[in-house]
């Protein structure tokens, strides 16, 4: 309600402001009333116009009463104290029963309130019907999980009408999901090391494939696919409100399958066309029934009607799951560049250009690694994922040729780091092993894959960033986002080039990468801190504060923890 008695009615979306209105016209004909959108500029007007009105009323309650006010007000300073102490106490009690839940009753484990910390998120997951119920923890060891072979498939996250519904509840990444990424790094990087074994340009002649194993490869690559399209279908079943999705992933999953099929039939080269059309709708089929979801409005009004009727709901993705999978992907495969570059030293001190090498390598690992986590995925005010469907599709298939990318320049590393075209690069130096993968000189394939390996590895981060929102602190950045990805574009564009200049030897090759990307790490670092303040550290010392009950009458006063009455009760702060 305003000042002025005109009532204000708060709509949860644009579609669903046109139905209460019109609603609101029906039954209020003779009251004034505004409309407005949940966090739109006109709701928060409306609610400081009201909260003004308060504030300019406790005022004049106050000059009207006085006396009578001030002794209410420390009345009401008082309860808002206790009743700040006695959440304190209960918020402690929640966060340790979360924690407790999840790994097993401690006695010997305390938390601390830091106001915004893990105390409060982990007591928004807890709403029993009375806080400050002490939980039986001798009774929880007899409520174990019940095992069960077979759950009735549930929808998590769905779109309805626009708005995205999702349960309160966190969803973990399973350990079989890291195992499969386990199975999926190992078969790129058997596919890298061979790729660098022979750095031709060429791949392996696999015509002879198409005589004598072709129906065979086809055969596993089918029973993959229609397992999960036989899946979707079961989900269908199980869960009607979703099925028109479902169907439509069962469908570009049957489509490109009669293609693989009838391609077995039909002879060379021919083959190649329905090979080529079946990869293409096996990697954009998602992303096109999206679109139809999404978009069928713009192509037709009828084909829109019958979309909205079909997909009225779908399911939606699990934002904090489809980060954990892939930020546990991309660790693997950094992880994967890191083994690369180990070798076996035979000698009797190890400083050698070898090892200088695999150091550098190493270094240029950390630095993708901080780049892509701690700068590009973190600080975000939107994730390409929430931001819209189009950053959503570009994040989702930018992660692709990155991953290949940086794939093929760590096998490349793994054998420059071993070549010996360089000083201090002896062959008695490594073990036997390493002597066979040692070359006098490195080939120009090689070059060009660790240099356009790693150079559009780092363009597709880049790519990656750009679809995010990140946010912008009160007091600026030193320079701006726009301004550091075309500096790393630039960057991109030399280390891609660099093979270009063929005098350089192996260890020359790794410097100036290394030197390249540390170049974009600091840019990257300086660039996002703030101009105000210091880029190395705080420059004022470190405050301690703390929590203690003291009495009305020693408020402002100086006084000594130690000499407060049950001082052992307050929490402490440090800062």
């Amino acid at each position: 309600m305003l000042p002025n008695g005109r009532r204000v009615h708060i709509a949860p979306s644009p579609e669903e402001a046109e139905i209460l209105r019109r609603r609101l016209s029906a039954i209020e004909k003779d009251q004034p009333f505004d409309l407005v959108i949940n966090g739109s500029p006109e709701h928060l007007d409306a609610l400081r116009t009201a909260h003004t009105h308060h504030e300019n009323k406790r005022q004049a309650l106050k000059d009207k009463h006085g006396d009578a006010y001030d002794e209410f007000e420390n009345v009401k300073s008082d309860l808002d104290a206790l009743v700040s102490e006695l959440h304190m106490l209960t918020d402690h009690s929640v966060a340790l029963d979360a924690n407790f839940s999840k790994y097993g009753y401690s006695a010997h484990l305390r938390t601390y309130d830091d106001g915004s910390g893990p105390s409060s998120s982990a007591s928004s997951l807890y709403h029993g019907p009375d806080d400050h119920e002490k939980k039986d923890w001798a009774a929880e060891k007899r409520n174990g999980r019940i095992m069960k072979l077979y759950k009735k498939p549930t929808v998590r996250q769905y779109f309805h009408r626009g708005l995205l519904w999702r349960a309160s509840g966190t969803t973990e990444v399973a350990s079989f999901e890291l195992f499969v990424d386990l199975l999926y790094v190992g078969i790129l990087a058997i596919n890298g090391d061979h790729a660098a074994e022979h750095p031709t340009g060429l791949t392996t002649n696999m015509l002879e494939a198409f005589e004598n194993t072709y129906t065979m490869l086809i055969a596993f690559y089918l029973t993959a696919r229609l397992f999960m399209g036989s899946y979707f279908l079961f989900l269908a079943w199980c869960i009607p409100m979703v099925r028109g999705m479902l169907i439509a992933q069962a469908t570009i999953i049957a489509i490109p399958s009669i293609l693989w099929i009838g391609s077995i039939y039909i002879d060379l080269p021919q083959r190649f066309a329905i090979i080529a059309v079946a990869i293409l709708i096996d990697l954009t089929g998602t992303v096109g029934v999206i679109f139809l979801a999404r978009g069928a409005k713009n192509l037709s009004t009828r084909l829109g009607t019958w979309a909205d009727r079909v997909f009225e709901f779908y399911p939606a993705t699990n934002i904090e799951h489809k980060t954990e999978r892939t930020n546990a992907f991309v660790t693997l495969v950094f992880g994967y560049s890191v083994v690369a570059i180990i070798y076996q030293s035979a000698a009797s001190f190890g400083l050698n250009a070898f090892f200088g090498k695999a150091v550098l390598g190493l270094i240029q690992a950390f630095a993708f690694n901080w780049i892509y986590f701690d700068l590009d995925g973190t600080d975000l005010f939107a994730h390409a994922i929430r931001r819209n469907v189009k950053a959503s599709v570009i994040w989702g298939l930018a992660h692709l040729p990155f991953v290949m990318s940086y794939v093929l320049g760590g096998a490349a590393l793994s054998r420059l780091v071993v070549a010996r075209d360089c000083d201090d690069a002896s062959i008695e130096s490594l073990t036997e092993a390493y002597q066979v993968k040692s070359e006098t000189e490195i080939s120009h394939g090689l070059r060009w894959f660790y240099c356009a390996g790693f150079g559009v590895a780092l363009f597709c981060m880049g790519i990656i960033s750009g679809t995010h929102i990140h946010k912008k602190d009160s007091h600026g950045i030193r320079l701006a986002k726009r301004w550091r990805m075309l500096n790393r574009l630039l960057i991109c564009i030399i280390i891609i080039c660099l093979p270009l200049a063929q005098s350089l030897t192996s260890l020359h090759l790794i410097s100036i990468v290394t030197a390249l990307l540390l170049w974009v790490l600091t840019l990257e670092l300086w660039g996002m801190s703030c101009p105000d303040e210091s880029f190395f550290g705080e420059s004022r010392k470190c405050a301690y504060t703390a929590k203690c009950r003291v009495s009305r009458g020693s408020r402002g006063e100086l006084l000594r923890l130690d000499e407060v009455d049950d001082g052992e009760g307050g929490v402490y702060e440090g800062s």
